[in-house]
C-alpha cells in the first residue's frame, strides 16, 4: 500500500554533479525509516526552494538506487578483466568495495534520484551547491507492479537520463538470479549517452558489474554496450562492456542481441505503460518520436526475419527522457 510520508525528510544533492545546467544530478534522500522499494517505483517530492510556493507543488521522480546489504566478492580488485570493465565507468581500473558504494548515512534508509535540470523544481534544485541540505516531504512510493519472474533474457534500451529507469531493473534481475529466485541468464543494456553522463551513474554501474560474480564464479550475466557519440574510438573493456563512438543503430544491434537467446525474452525501453507484443507496438508508439520509432522499426524488422518467437514481451517503462523522443536515429 502506498503511504504518504507527511514528516519532513532531509535531502542532499550529490557531489558528483558536473554541470548544474546540463548534466543530470543525483539527489540523496535520507529517510527516518525504511521502505520496501521495488524497481520502477516513483516518489513525489515537495521541497521548499528559493521559490516560496515550491512546497505546494509535488514533482514525480524515479527511484534509481537504495541501500541494502552489499554482496561483494572477497577481493574483486585482483581480477584484471574486471578492472578493465570498470575503467570505462571511473578513473581507476581497480576499485575497492568502498569506492564503488555511495557513503552510508546515519539515517536508517537512503535512496537516490537522478534528475535532468530543465525548469521549475528541477531547475531550482540544480541551482544549489553539492553540499546543500534541504527539507522535503516525500509522497510514495508508487508504481513498480510489473511481474518479471519468467524471463531468461532481458534487453534494455536507454537514452541519456533514461538510464535512471533501467538501473533498478538491472539490480532486481541480477540479485534475483544470483539468489536463485529468477530464471534470467542474460541482461543486456544498450545505452546511448554522452561521456559526461557516465560519471553520474558510475558508483551504481560499477557496483553491479562487481556483483556479477558469485564467489569468483563469473556469472557474466551483464552485457553492456555504450554508444557515446562524443568520443573518438570504439573500445572493448573485457567481455561484458564495450563502447562505440557513434549513435546506436537499433536495426543492426537488436538482431545480433537476439542471437544470444536464453529463454523467454523481455525488451524494455518505451513509454507506453504496458507489457506488449510486437503486434501491439504500432498503435502504441506515435510517429515522430525518434528513439521510439527506431526501436519499433527494429522490432518489426526482426519479426519479419523470424528472429522473434512467441516467448517475447515488450515492457514499456513509465519514465523516458525528453531527448529520447526528438532526436532521429538510423
Amino acid at each position: 500500500m502506498n503511504e504518504r510520508r507527511e514528516s519532513e525528510e532531509q535531502m542532499g544533492s550529490d557531489p558528483s554533479t558536473e554541470s548544474k545546467s546540463e548534466s543530470p544530478i543525483k539527489i540523496r534522500v535520507d529517510m527516518p525509516r525504511g521502505w520496501a522499494l521495488k524497481p520502477g517505483q516513483t516518489v513525489y517530492l515537495y521541497v521548499r526552494t528559493m521559490n516560496p510556493w515550491s512546497i505546494t507543488q509535488g514533482h514525480p521522480f524515479s527511484v534509481v538506487w537504495w541501500h541494502e546489504e552489499p554482496r561483494l566478492p572477497t577481493d574483486p580488485s585482483n581480477d584484471e578483466e574486471l578492472g578493465r570493465e570498470l575503467s570505462i565507468l571511473g578513473r581507476s581500473g581497480t576499485a575497492s568495495a568502498e569506492s564503488i558504494m555511495e557513503p552510508m548515512t546515519e539515517r536508517p534508509f537512503t535512496f537516490w534520484l537522478l534528475i535532468q535540470p530543465r525548469w521549475g523544481l528541477t531547475k531550482h534544485l540544480a541551482a544549489y551547491g553539492s553540499s546543500t541540505k534541504l527539507r522535503a516531504i516525500v509522497d510514495g512510493p508508487y508504481g513498480g507492479n510489473y511481474d518479471l519472474k519468467e524471463y531468461g533474457h532481458v534487453i534494455m534500451f536507454a537514452q541519456g537520463i533514461g538510464i535512471a529507469a533501467q538501473i533498478p531493473y538491472i539490480r532486481y534481475l541480477l540479485y534475483g538470479s544470483l539468489r536463485g529466485e529468477l530464471p534470467v541468464r542474460r541482461i543486456s543494456l544498450i545505452w546511448e549517452t554522452h561521456s559526461c553522463n557516465l560519471a553520474t551513474v558510475s558508483p551504481w554501474m560499477r557496483h553491479l558489474l562487481m556483483e556479477d560474480f558469485d564467489n569468483y564464479t563469473k556469472t557474466l550475466m551483464l552485457n553492456i554496450k555504450l554508444y557515446i557519440p562524443d568520443v573518438m574510438n570504439n573500445e572493448q573493456y573485457g567481455r561484458r562492456v564495450r563502447s562505440f563512438a557513434h549513435r546506436v543503430n537499433i536495426k543492426e544491434v537488436l538482431p545480433k542481441e537476439l542471437q544470444h537467446d536464453r529463454g523467454k525474452i523481455l525488451i524494455t525501453g518505451l513509454h507506453c505503460h504496458h507489457i506488449l507484443g510486437v503486434s501491439n507496438l504500432m498503435r502504441k508508439a506515435s510517429a515522430g518520436e525518434g528513439f521510439v520509432d527506431s526501436l519499433r522499426d527494429g522490432l518489426l524488422k526482426v519479426e519479419k526475419e523470424g528472429l522473434i518467437h512467441q516467448d517475447f514481451k515488450l515492457l514499456c517503462l513509465d519514465f523516458q527522457p525528453a531527448e529520447a523522443t526528438h532526436e532521429p536515429h538510423a
